[in-house]
């Protein structure tokens, strides 16, 4: 039996690239960055913001 967090994770990951499929079909425009299903700890984090930040900065401003 899978863990209960591995279970968890591959579901958010299931749902999030439903997600991102359907926003490319209606044209929105996002940022998707598909990790595979995984945990989200700090190695996650710190290439996420790294990634992400500076463009929030920019938008914020004025």
């Amino acid at each position: 039996m899978r863990p209960v967090v591995d279970t968890i994770e591959a579901s958010v990951h299931r749902g999030m690239t439903t997600l991102h499929n359907r926003l490319v079909e209606l044209g929105i425009d996002h940022v998707w960055g598909d990790y595979g299903p995984g945990v989200h700890d700090w190695p996650y984090w710190t290439r996420a913001r790294a990634q992400t930040l500076p463009a929030l900065m920019r938008s914020t401003q004025r």
